[in-house]
């Protein structure tokens, strides 16, 4: 298998993205959505390729508390570079864009811990639909690439909520890994914040809500196909994972525990006011409108 072989292969970062393609289902994605077993072989080093190249950018904020925008824009102009590759028509195409967009978002709210601005201020929803961006535009490229059909509306929300469980799950799964780095773990964040029984009852409530959407978008689907309910299946299995991850650390935890595992040296810079002296650079980091690009890759060289 293509993701066997690669894994064998591959650098720390490349075997990551396959990680996270094989949890997010990208494969079984690319397959229903009519891609043949040999144009989904084919499109995947290109996909591993963008991937790649995004973990990069989360590598560097995730090991350096300063940063540097001339390190930003030069990892910018790989990503932009990678999407090009083979079709410099890529970048500019709408919903490259929009994914681009949502990728800068993200990013921004990343970057902003450093200036004391709280994460938490933006919905649960919100948040992890951004940060569940980079697999939406990936399925963008693959879809653009190999000429796809757009999936109908009712299994385009299923793989939102598939997508934005997955990532409740990895950071319930990566609080002893991101407490050693500068990442913007939500649920870490709102347990020292927030305290562990606001924190669960905000996520079991957060996940039942996916559970019921998921219910809704099936009633009041035209016409469940067979993709469709296959969708629906691995959506379910996903935010099920969720909940038994959420589920599993809150029998872990308990009063004390929150400052004790939780009290690494990126967490006391992020809740403690340990914030950089430099101004943010971005004016609002909610805002991911009229960005340009082409002006950033040609920056970028």
């Amino acid at each position: 298998m293509i993701q066997m072989r690669l894994a064998a292969q591959g650098s720390i970062v490349q075997q990551k993205t396959i990680e996270l393609f094989e949890s997010r289902r990208l494969w079984d994605w690319l397959l229903i959505r009519g891609a043949s077993p040999y144009a989904t072989a084919s499109i995947y080093p290109y996909l591993l390729a963008v991937q790649e190249s995004i973990y990069k950018l989360d590598q560097y904020g995730e090991t350096h508390w300063a940063i540097e925008s001339s390190k930003i824009d030069g990892i910018w102009g790989d990503i932009l570079a990678s999407i090009s590759a083979g079709d410099a028509k890529s970048v500019v195409q709408p919903h490259v864009v929009r994914s681009l967009e949502e990728l800068k978002a993200y990013q921004n709210i990343e970057l902003a811990l450093r200036y004391d601005v709280d994460p938490l201020a933006l919905p649960i929803a919100n948040f992890y639909y951004l940060k569940s961006c980079d697999l939406r535009l990936c399925r963008t490229l693959a879809a653009e690439r190999l000429g796809l059909l757009a999936p109908p509306a009712a299994e385009l929300r299923l793989w939102r909520l598939h997508d934005v469980s997955g990532e409740i799950k990895d950071d319930l799964n990566d609080i002893e890994e991101d407490n050693s780095t500068f990442n913007c773990n939500r649920f870490m964040i709102s347990l020292v914040k927030n305290g562990i029984v606001y924190t669960r009852r905000e996520y079991c409530k957060f996940l039942r809500r996916c559970s019921l959407s998921l219910e809704e978008i099936l009633k009041s689907a035209e016409r469940a196909d067979e993709s469709t309910m296959i969708t629906s299946k691995v959506t379910r299995e996903s935010i099920v994972e969720a909940e038994r991850a959420l589920q599993m650390r809150m029998i872990e935890m308990n009063d004390d525990s929150v400052f004790s595992p939780l009290g690494g040296r990126s967490l006391q810079k992020r809740m403690f006011g340990a914030t950089c002296a430099k101004p943010f650079m971005f004016k609002n980091i909610y805002s991911y409108r009229n960005i340009n690009f082409e002006q950033e890759k040609r920056r970028a060289g």
